[in-house]
């Protein structure tokens, strides 16, 4: 039976990419993250890679799509409202008060 091991913390998370047993490091500027790593974070690639690396189980799979789901459908509603609350020049709905 094969065990997993967890990859050396000292590494950077960012983008560590495993040739050969060795693991190696993006390097990073001290302003922040590269360019590169920064369109990967955004674009979601990283985060897939990650979940790729081990196996997951057909029921944290449909928890987690339908999480990510739920979670989508807020940030748009959210997004929504908050648009509505933010326009100015709508009519005011109590006239009299």
């Amino acid at each position: 039976r094969q065990q997993h091991h967890k990859p050396d913390p000292s590494f950077e998370t960012i983008s560590p990419v495993r040739t050969h047993r060795k693991y190696i490091q993006a390097q990073t500027s001290s302003s922040g993250p590269s360019t590169s790593a920064r369109f990967l974070t955004q674009e979601g690639i990283i985060e897939v890679v990650k979940r790729k690396r081990y196996f997951e189980k057909p029921c944290r799979e449909r928890q987690r799509k339908n999480f990510e789901n739920c979670r989508r459908i807020y940030h748009m509603e959210m997004a929504r409202k908050i648009a509505f609350i933010s326009k100015t020049s709508r009519e005011d709905p109590w006239l009299g008060c």
